[in-house]
């Protein structure tokens, strides 16, 4: 999804910071929780609290892989953060303030043509 920075007005798709929305990490955490959940090693002494920490750790692995896709909230261009969805009231409020023209492209200069001699 498209995002607007409130700094710069940059339009495009955010970047995530180094851990959150991290890919990787999101991977490993489920793989640890995959893991922990199949092999049955008792780390913590009750089956509940095995239970709840590998559950936990499969779930913020998955919320990284999705904010992965989804995109961050930090401007690739500027570093400022929040980046604001396109479809918000405020995004709209300021695309109508600033009169973003959307797949207009610029109007390129004449340049005078070329002549063999």
């Amino acid at each position: 999804m498209s995002k607007l920075c409130t700094n710069c007005y940059f339009i495009g798709r955010g970047k995530n910071g180094v851990l959150n929305g991290s890919f990787v990490v999101g991977v490993i955490f489920v793989g640890i929780g995959i893991y922990g959940l199949t092999n049955q090693d008792f780390l913590f002494g009750s089956y509940a609290m095995w239970v709840a920490t590998n559950t936990i750790l499969i779930g913020l692995g998955i919320i990284r892989i999705v904010k992965h896709f989804v995109g961050g909230k930090i401007c690739p261009k500027c570093s400022n953060k929040p980046m604001l969805a396109i479809n918000t009231p405020q995004a709209i409020r300021l695309i109508k303030e600033h009169e973003f023209d959307f797949g207009e492209k610029p109007i390129e200069e004449a340049s005078p043509e070329k002549t063999n001699s």
